[in-house]
């Protein structure tokens, strides 16, 4: 999930959180800095928070294999269920080798 300040104030953003939540995989996101500054805080629904935070500035390796890193953290990508859920209309195709 691509994350900047705009991102933050997103309508879209905090409903595919909530999508996320309610499937019980939240825990499993992955979050992209596209601009800003990233800012871990915990609130009373937080049991356990485990992130990995990666300057992909300062890792070449990181961007060049940017999405098999992706597909390793994050999983296989949507179901074509999940898939006609989140994006109406599209064809199914899977995100992740």
């Amino acid at each position: 999930m691509p994350a900047n300040p705009k991102s933050a104030e997103s309508a879209w953003v905090q409903h595919e959180v909530q999508f996320w939540k309610e499937q019980g995989r939240a825990k499993s996101l992955l979050i992209v800095l596209t601009d800003g500054e990233i800012r871990l805080t915990a609130s009373s629904e937080t049991t356990i928070t485990t992130a990995m935070l990666w300057n992909v500035g300062d890792l070449p390796d990181v961007v060049a294999r940017a999405t098999e890193l992706a597909c390793a953290a994050a999983g296989p990508g949507f179901t074509e269920q999940e898939w006609n859920v989140r994006a109406p209309g599209l064809p199914y195709r899977r995100l992740c080798p």
